[in-house]
């Protein structure tokens, strides 16, 4: 979610974002707008991005390989083709300004073993519909760590920097997490709290 107070309207953030994600999308398996742009919020503060990346192996030395991402490829091509620019982030999360137009874009990785479907309905929002999300596969004995929905509740004894090993209970898709909690789909222009 943004912070800054320059707002666009939904066709302006659609164009910007549609020119963003044409950029990327050869790199991903999957990537799809979320936030306000998702939920058809008539004025937009910034352009969520939940992306599955495309990876391939490349020779590293004679007898290895390693995995390099066409994403990270792909965003390191649109900084140096100053379209976007890197503010913060890592291999989850990637803070970015679009250069034209100033706009924030909030770019988010679904790390495996992670179900798209958890993290698009997270990012999609607001917020307090998001917690409400979380706090109900808490109440129903489960939790979202790392992106997935997770069996049992989490060891609070383990770091918090470690991968969570509890078992990933499968959400492909939204439609699937909103099942997996007991819950009819919403659509995402009608999610309030």
């Amino acid at each position: 979610m943004s912070t800054g107070t320059t707002r666009y309207t939904l066709a302006e953030a659609q164009h910007i974002a549609g020119q963003i994600v044409g950029q990327l999308d050869p790199s991903c398996e999957r990537l799809v707008g979320a936030g306000s742009l998702r939920r058809r919020r008539p004025d937009v503060g910034d352009i969520e991005l939940v992306a599955i990346p495309r990876f391939i192996e490349e020779p590293s030395g004679l007898f290895e390989t390693v995995q390099v991402s066409l994403l990270d490829r792909a965003l390191a091509r649109e900084e140096r083709d100053q379209v976007l620019e890197r503010l913060s982030g890592g291999d989850r999360y990637v803070k970015l300004r679009h250069v034209r137009s100033g706009l924030q874009v909030d770019l988010f990785i679904v790390p495996p073993p992670a179900s798209f479907g958890v993290l698009l309905a997270i990012r999609t929002g607001p917020a307090a519909y998001s917690q409400r999300l979380v706090t109900l596969a808490r109440r129903q004995g489960n939790h979202v760590a790392d992106g997935a929905l997770r069996l049992g509740l989490r060891d609070h004894s383990t770091p918090a920097e470690k991968l969570c090993t509890c078992p990933v209970i499968p959400t492909p898709e939204e439609r699937d997490f909103f099942a997996a909690l007991g819950l009819a789909y919403v659509e995402p222009e009608a999610r309030w709290v």
